[in-house]
Formats: structure tokens, C-alpha cells, sequence
């Protein structure tokens, strides 16, 4: 069943490079941001549509196959799409003129710097009415943070993925995605691969960062999915997530993993599925 699923997201994968995409730059705090939209499928020039911009993880970017496949559905549904990678990651990390900006630099507060930039980007294309944010995992909390920031009136609706919303709680005992550490003393550091690591900067901004607490201030309306399987983020945080935001509803999904990976395609394509119609109910 696995080789089914893998033979089945590589035939997806070939499938977008078919779809006609604008690629664009746009101006960040950390550097120019590599991005691409989409209007709808059928688009008719003149008139305006929703938007949904989609946030990928740590050391992920645009080309996730998930948001990508999430994209395509919304596309085929009246809603332009916006993918982008944040500063440090996928073709944003290519541009010569980020090359002063590492990994290692990185910080939320970075991050949500970044994804300012592209709702702002967005908010000023002339056929947008309305937007909307798909997050994963990191990008989650980053698309919560933008959320709460922007409120309800500029993000029309919230989707997170297995947002990381243990991250404080993480970072203050001292363990970051397996990798262990003081956490009264964090190293420099934290090496994931030759040109990955975070640095203390983000450790000790986030010890002191409630998310919770932030999550609480957005009014929207908010759909929140954990995969069972997750062993990255305890899907136990999707309910706390759903008592202190007031318009939040939270499912927890069998056989999928943190990444929505599962050897059951059907449930991988049925939480997708929800996903997409979440977003199509709210925003049309």
C-alpha cells in the first residue's frame, strides 16, 4: 500500500508541472521571497475572487505536496492560491541576493515578518476579495500569528495542519524536534544538516512566546487537523487549540502522520478534501 501511495503523489507531482504558474519575487524584511499564484480555473478577467495563501513548515517550502495538491482543488473551485517559501528555505534560499541570510537566522518573529509581507502582497492584487490561510505544522503557527495580527476582517478563515503548538513547552525542556539541549543554557546551535540549524535566537524567543495565549485573540472561524499517528506534535494541543479560540473546531484524523502521510490514500485524499472544503464554505 505505501508503494501505492508514493507511485500515487509522484504522478501528482508531475501532473502541476503541466499547470501554467506565475512565479514572482516579493520584497520581505529578510530579503526578496520566492512565491507563485494562481487565479482560478476559468477565471474570468474582471472579476474578483478569494484567496488562500498556504504556509509550509520547517525546513519545508512551496513545492510540499500537500499544499500543492490543496492548491490545485482550491484552483478547480474559484479560489487563487499564493504558495511561497519563507526566508532560508526552497528557492527563496537560492536567490543571490539572500545569500547574507542563513538558516541559522531565523526567528518567529522573522518568519511572521515574512508572511506579513506576502498577505500584504496579496491584499493588494486587484482581483482578490477575501483571504484565507492554510498552515502546516510551523507555518501553522505562523499562520495563527498572522491571523490574530491581521484579525478576522483580513483573514476571512484559518485552516492549521498539526500546528507546532508545543514549541514553547518544547524549547523549555530542552528538547527541539529530538535534538536535546540546556534549555537554561541553549547552544548557539542546532544542527539538522550541513546548511540547516537553528540558533539561539529562536530557541529563547520562543521559550517566552504563548501561543496559546495568541491563539485565543483570533475571532475567525478556524479548522483544526491532527493526524493520529503525529510523533511530531501531540495532537493533544489541537484541543487546547479549540478551548481558547472562540470559533475553532479541531478533528483528530486516524492513520495519518504530522506530515498527513498515510498507506490508506483514501484518508490522505479525504483530509485534503476537508481541507479544501473548509476553505470553499467560507470564503464563497
Amino acid at each position: 500500500m505505501k508503494k501505492i501511495l508514493f507511485s500515487a503523489l509522484a504522478l501528482f507531482s508531475v501532473a502541476l508541472t503541466s499547470f501554467a504558474q506565475e512565479a514572482i519575487t516579493i520584497k520581505g524584511p529578510n530579503g526578496l521571497l520566492s512565491a507563485v499564484y494562481h487565479k482560478p480555473v476559468n477565471f474570468i478577467e474582471g472579476q474578483k475572487c478569494p484567496m488562500v495563501i498556504l504556509m509550509h513548515g520547517f525546513r519545508s517550502s512551496k513545492e510540499d505536496a500537500n499544499l500543492r495538491q490543496i492548491a490545485t482543488s482550491l484552483e478547480q473551485q474559484g479560489v487563487a492560491t499564493l504558495l511561497f517559501d519563507f526566508s532560508a528555505h526552497g528557492q527563496t534560499a537560492a536567490i543571490p541576493e539572500n545569500k547574507g541570510f542563513k538558516f541559522k537566522d531565523l526567528t518567529l518573529k522573522k518568519e511572521l515578518k515574512d508572511a506579513a509581507a506576502i498577505i500584504d502582497y496579496a491584499k493588494k492584487l486587484p482581483f482578490v476579495k477575501g483571504i484565507g490561510i492554510v498552515g502546516h505544522s510551523l507555518g501553522g503557527v505562523v499562520g495563527l500569528f498572522s491571523a490574530a495580527d491581521y484579525g478576522k476582517g483580513t483573514i476571512k478563515a484559518l485552516m492549521l495542519m498539526a500546528p507546532a503548538a508545543s514549541l514553547r513547552e518544547d524549547a523549555l525542556r530542552g528538547n527541539m524536534l529530538g535534538k536535546t539541549f540546556d534549555p537554561n543554557d541553549p547552544p548557539r546551535s542546532i544542527e539538522f544538516s550541513e546548511t540547516e540549524s537553528l540558533g539561539r535566537d529562536f530557541i529563547e524567543e520562543i521559550q517566552k512566546t504563548n501561543i496559546l495565549k495568541t491563539a485565543a485573540s483570533y475571532k475567525g472561524d478556524c479548522l483544526i487537523l491532527f493526524g493520529k499517528n503525529d510523533q511530531i506534535i501531540p495532537y493533544s494541543y489541537g484541543e487546547y487549540l479549540e478551548q481558547v479560540m472562540p470559533n475553532a473546531k479541531y478533528e483528530q484524523l486516524k492513520g495519518l502522520d504530522h506530515n498527513f502521510g498515510s498507506e490508506d490514500i483514501d484518508k490522505h485524499n479525504k483530509a485534503m478534501e476537508q481541507i479544501v472544503n473548509f476553505m470553499v464554505k467560507k470564503l464563497k
